[in-house]
């Protein structure tokens, strides 16, 4: 109850157990939230952050505490992208036919919507970038399906 934002995306545990529960039942493939998630970490671990433009976060530092690990576990908790990646980028009807597809559709998701968090101003930037990647997945589904040689 301390946490501003909508209830579904500041519960971060009831996602991961919902993910889980998902997973074990073999409803989702576990290729979309860890790839988006990769990429939004490696993402917020190397754009600048602030006015000084210092490139790298992850290294930053003040009287002994990590503050770039906790600035990057910030991007990747905090907010809808937990949510995002786990509950609503798993949908069937609109992600790739295949596990490489889903791969690469995470990454995807997980760079847009780290792009929309620094670059953008409109709030629900994971919710946008699932819908701007749901655009690229016939593109995906041919750059990922498994080449046949032979007859």
């Amino acid at each position: 109850g301390y946490t501003g934002g909508t209830i579904g995306g500041t519960c971060t545990l009831a996602i991961l157990l919902a993910g889980s529960f998902l997973w074990y039942r073999g409803l989702i493939k576990w290729q979309l939230p860890v790839g988006a998630v990769l990429a939004a970490g490696a993402v917020a671990a190397v754009l600048p952050i602030g006015a000084d433009n210092s490139w790298f976060p992850i290294f930053e530092s003040y009287d002994g505490q990590p503050l770039g690990l906790y600035y990057v576990l910030f991007h990747l908790t905090a907010g809808e992208l937990l949510l995002g990646c786990i509950i609503i980028g798993t949908d069937l009807t609109t992600t790739p036919t295949n596990r490489r597809g889903h791969l690469l559709f995470g990454i995807g998701v997980g760079v847009v919507t780290m792009l929309l968090r620094f670059v953008g101003v409109a709030p629900g930037s994971c919710f946008w970038a699932i819908l701007i990647m749901n655009t690229l997945v016939p593109l995906i589904d041919r750059l990922s399906r498994r080449r046949v040689y032979g007859t």
